[in-house]
């Protein structure tokens, strides 16, 4: 279930811009959005394991992503040679968004939004 009123889980976007201006996902260019071991303190997240997935963009921005809105494969973020042609050019890292992405999918992980 999403937490943003009006907007559920699937829901189609214009752009990156339109995300981040809703407050649905805080990233220009990285398609993980997280929450880093700085929210482990705060009041209500106890019982949660940092970092934290909080949302994720398709974008088609990587040559082996699939979406079939209630299937996908999701390639992670980093590496991508900037081009357009979608090819990697390096290695991604188990750092960021991607450890958080790895950590999150251990619980229940329910947002994704395309953009």
């Amino acid at each position: 279930m999403s937490p943003f009123l009006g907007i559920d889980v699937g829901d189609q976007f214009c752009s990156r811009a339109e995300m981040v201006a809703l407050g649905i996902n805080s990233h220009w260019m990285s398609g993980i959005d997280y929450m880093g071991e700085k929210y482990r303190d705060k009041k209500g997240c106890e019982n949660f394991t940092f970092p934290l997935a909080t949302c994720i963009v398709m974008s088609g921005g990587y040559e082996d992503d699939f979406d079939k809105a209630d299937e996908i494969i999701y390639t992670g973020q980093g590496g991508n040679n900037w081009l357009g042609n979608r090819h990697q050019k390096t290695e991604q890292k188990m750092l960021g968004g991607n450890l958080a992405l790895k950590v999150s999918s251990r619980g229940s992980f329910d947002p994704l939004y395309s953009g």
